[in-house]
């Protein structure tokens, strides 16, 4: 495995001791890495690149399985990434994925391909913010602009025969924000009451022992002006339903 950034090219240093496993039985043979486990999705990774703009190159062989081999970059954490899928989709595809907030997106669309087993491949990914272009064997199979998915969402709408202008707001980002929202044109209150449900761990659940996890808490807003101004926590749900003049 190499690295290339700011016109300098390195192996990885005692990869080793820089390895993070994460799913899956990784182990060193010399130089060479192996992972032995018949689970899908197994997953190790070493410290990021200190740029935001370098190539990346190994060699990867499959000895058995069914399917290839995912190579990540833009590594943030475990929810957020992109990574290159040789031989997915039951060894059908190549693909290129992101994921934000733990939920995986294409980038594209997949072209057709496979993984044989027993065959070394080299694969090269050149990584920016802006671009990736994936080679395999030395042909490119993806030039792409990597996507990203908007934090925050909103739709509105009028129930009739509550006589209520309805607002919904997702807010997918971590740290709080604080929202306007234009309802020029409509007659309400000064103040908006909703309902908001939010956890800074976007893993939580509710569960028998604890099931007030992921619960609905009040929320007002205030409205002056034509426009609706309230704080969206971290990973929240918010509904507002105003009644109307």
């Amino acid at each position: 495995i190499t690295l290339t950034e700011n016109g300098q090219t390195k192996s990885l240093d005692n990869p080793k001791s820089q390895m993070t496993k994460e799913s899956g039985d990784w182990e060193f043979d010399g130089n060479l890495l192996r992972q032995t486990s018949m689970s899908e999705g197994t997953r190790t990774f070493f410290p990021s690149p200190s740029s935001s703009t370098y190539s990346l190159k190994l060699k990867a062989k499959k000895i058995s399985g069914n399917e290839g081999f995912l190579i990540s970059v833009g590594y943030k954490d475990r929810d957020n990434y992109l990574w290159l899928n040789l031989g997915g989709w039951g060894n059908s595809q190549h693909g290129l994925e992101y994921a934000v907030n733990g939920g995986r997106n294409q980038i594209g669309r997949n072209i057709g391909g496979s993984i044989e087993a027993g065959r070394w491949y080299d694969i090269q990914i050149d990584y920016d913010p802006n671009r990736i272009v994936c080679k395999l064997d030395g042909k490119t199979l993806f030039d792409q602009k990597p996507q990203s998915t908007p934090g925050f969402f909103c739709t509105t709408g009028i129930d009739k025969a509550k006589h209520e202008l309805v607002i919904k707001v997702v807010q997918g980002l971590g740290t709080p924000q604080d929202v306007q929202i234009d309802i020029t044109g409509i007659k309400t209150a000064n103040t908006a009451n909703g309902t908001t449900l939010n956890n800074t761990n976007i893993h939580a659940e509710n569960s028998l022992a604890s099931p007030h996890n992921d619960s609905p808490q009040p929320i007002k807003a205030t409205v002056s002006q034509g426009k609706l101004t309230f704080t969206a926590q971290p990973y929240s749900l918010t509904i507002f339903r105003i009644p109307m003049k």
